[in-house]
């Protein structure tokens, strides 16, 4: 088993209630710290004590993980330890960030991608047609075409959607409010097919539709959370 981090979970609390970074992002900082300091003992060079970590270090670091991650990940991961090690000094832990002026890969800028109208008109034709065909339930088939109509109609991230209550909708004005990144609230105009769809949800399977129920759930009522989606 893997020694304590110090100053992790200080730090992990720090990004929750002070900064209030989406758990997503908690976690990946974390993840970061955690990959640092077992790259530094598997190389024999942790001494408990991030006030020792040497710039030479870092770059090792950042080789080795070059080797099998991609860019991106790898400017995830420096992120990560660069924001840890910014909290450390403003702690008064450390006196200097050894992840400062690091030269990272460039980041490959590739064109977006995205659906034609017609590519588009059938994916959201897909839960209907898949429940017809047997391969999915009606519930599960209604549920993820209000999920596609949302995504769609919206702009919603997964995550916004995923803490959508129906407190946020405002079904006459066709307008949800979401919390984005940063905790930043904003309105999101639906379009008029995703606002019948969920009516049709609701009324279809009877479903609660108290101010804080979820609007994307499952059949017992409980919420869709963003895993389950991804899996679905």
């Amino acid at each position: 088993m893997s020694p304590p981090i110090p100053h992790l979970d200080q730090f992990c609390d720090h990004l929750a209630h002070e900064r209030r970074v989406s758990e997503y992002t908690l976690r990946n900082y974390r993840s970061a710290v955690e990959n640092f300091v077992r790259q530094l003992i598997a190389a024999g060079k942790w001494k408990g004590n991030f006030a020792a970590v040497t710039s030479i270090q870092v770059r090792s670091f950042l080789i080795e993980e070059g080797r099998s991650k991609a860019r991106r990940t790898l400017h995830n991961q420096v992120s990560g330890l660069r924001a840890f090690y910014l909290y450390l000094r403003r702690q008064g832990i450390v006196e200097n960030n050894p992840f400062t002026g690091l030269t990272l890969p460039k980041l490959d800028k590739p064109l977006p991608k995205f659906l034609t109208e017609s590519q588009m008109r059938c994916l959201l034709n897909t839960p209907i047609l898949l429940w017809k065909d047997g391969k999915l339930s009606e519930f599960e088939a209604f549920r993820d075409s209000l999920i596609l109509e949302l995504l769609y109609g919206g702009g919603l991230r997964v995550s916004e959607l995923c803490g959508l209550n129906h407190s946020h909708i405002d079904l006459s004005q066709g307008v949800a409010r979401v919390l984005g990144k940063g905790r930043k609230q904003r309105l999101c105009p639906l379009g008029p097919v995703a606002v019948q769809c969920l009516k049709t949800f609701v009324q279809r399977f009877e479903l609660e539709a108290a101010l804080e129920a979820p609007v994307v759930c499952t059949r017992g009522g409980s919420a869709w959370c963003r895993v389950k989606f991804r899996d679905c």
